[in-house]
């Protein structure tokens, strides 16, 4: 499925708020299986509100945004001023988090990210603190590392991902999603091409193979190709989601979220409001899965492709405005 670029500048806009909209249609469920998905919310088409039941996501609003959203915040941020990410100043961005948001955000803070925090507390470097990593926590945040540097530089763009991912997530499957999740949105802003952007995904990620300690076998380049083939073949949506959760998996893992995010937004087609919704009915880690999709989905297809009645309330509810950030951001590309 080809595609033509869209003006880079929606195309950036697009997908940063991408990234809100599939952390917001998922964050109720964030965690949950499909079977309790259907059992609680039935079919979700819309956005909603945290659920009672759910631990991480009770008392919060319709249109409400996670951690997904707040750390991709921090990355942009990082990289307007300081034109890369210095990991130790990653780490102080993710306490001052902490302390605006008091139990609140702790609630939702990741476990890799958690435990990394806590060892560089006690003294341990970032290199080593990230070392048990391999969970969806560095590729969640990394959209805007994509957005800044080119795919077709190759090296340069995984050097980066290893650069931002390094304190809480130094492992060579959490580096190599967080690659394929950077390259895919760097590839969908730059080309618009569907196909393209599965390509550059896998490239990276086996480029990104060589960083990190290495914790497991799992090969993220390869179990995406087996996404975008299974969801490619499946005869109707819950036969998609089905499959995906059965034969990929749609949980914390790192092998598991990216190459469902990526599946799911090519079996989208690129639409991020068909793809928040695949995402949040799909079970697991619906949040994150849903902010990198929907963040490649709008990247793709560009800020006009959003959905506005939930951009509108996504913006009123979290206070978020992608806007400025888009703007100062793209002075930044490489």
């Amino acid at each position: 499925m080809g595609g033509s670029p869209v003006p880079l500048g929606s195309a950036v806009r697009g997908a940063l708020w991408g990234v809100s909209l599939g952390d917001a249609y998922g964050m109720p469920m964030e965690l949950w299986s499909r079977e309790k998905i259907r059992s609680v919310f039935g079919h979700v088409e819309g956005l909603l509100p945290g659920h009672p039941e759910n631990a991480i996501s009770h008392g919060r609003l319709a249109g409400e945004t996670t951690d997904d959203s707040a750390f991709t915040r921090l990355v942009c941020d990082l990289l307007i001023r300081d034109g890369d990410i210095d990991p130790m100043k990653f780490v102080s961005g993710v306490h001052d988090w902490l302390e605006r948001g008091g139990e609140k955000n702790d609630l939702v803070l990741g476990p890799s990210t958690r435990k990394a925090l806590e060892a560089i507390q006690n003294g341990l470097p970032p290199e080593e603190a990230g070392k048990t990593g391999r969970t969806d926590g560095a590729a969640m945040r990394i959209i805007p590392v994509g957005i800044v540097w080119n795919w077709a530089s190759g090296g340069a763009l995984v050097s980066a991902v290893h650069r931002a991912s390094v304190a809480t997530h130094n492992t060579n499957v959490a580096v190599s999603a967080a690659a394929a999740v950077a390259a895919a949105v760097s590839c969908a802003i730059r080309s618009g091409d569907l196909n393209a952007m599965v390509n550059a995904a896998t490239i990276a990620a086996d480029q990104a193979e060589i960083y990190g300690y290495k914790v497991s076998d799992a090969r993220v380049s390869l179990q995406i190709e087996r996404a975008v083939e299974l969801l490619s073949k499946a005869k109707d949506e819950d036969s998609a989601l089905t499959l995906l959760s059965a034969r990929i998996g749609t949980g914390l893992p790192a092998e598991e979220a990216i190459p469902a995010a990526i599946g799911l937004c090519y079996y989208a087609k690129g639409d991020a409001l068909t793809c928040a919704r695949l995402c949040a009915n799909a079970g697991g880690d619906t949040d994150t899965i849903g902010a990198m999709a929907c963040g490649i989905c709008g990247g793709l297809r560009g800020y006009a492709s959003l959905p506005e009645k939930e951009i509108a309330q996504i913006r009123g509810v979290s206070g978020i405005d992608w806007d400025p950030v888009a703007d100062a951001l793209l002075k930044r590309l490489k």
